[in-house]
């Protein structure tokens, strides 16, 4: 029975993420990849650069669409047992 609770409990963890900050971040290019199934709607991701520099990629969650040089709120989580982060552009910032 221990080791049952133990497996629940490793898989529970293991598939938990955190939410861990909302950035503004800038669009530097996109993709759109068709999946293999034609219905499914097209993987979108976002090349962005971060507040501090860095280039990283972002998974677009968004339905509006987005484009290089606009800048995009990023939600960024967390995986509780890797530490390894996901980041997501949930939504386009309106130019100032």
């Amino acid at each position: 029975m221990a080791a049952l609770a133990v497996l629940v409990g490793w898989f529970i963890l293991s598939h938990s993420s955190r939410r861990v900050e909302e950035i503004i971040a800038t669009v530097e290019a996109t993709t759109t990849r068709q999946q293999s199934d034609t219905r499914a709607e097209p993987d979108r991701t976002a090349m962005i650069r971060m507040p501090d520099g860095r280039v990283t990629q972002a998974h677009i969650v968004t339905h509006r669409p987005v484009r290089a040089g606009e800048r995009a709120r990023i939600v960024v989580t967390e995986d509780v047992l890797s530490g390894q982060r996901t980041y997501e552009v949930v939504d386009i910032v309106p130019a100032e």
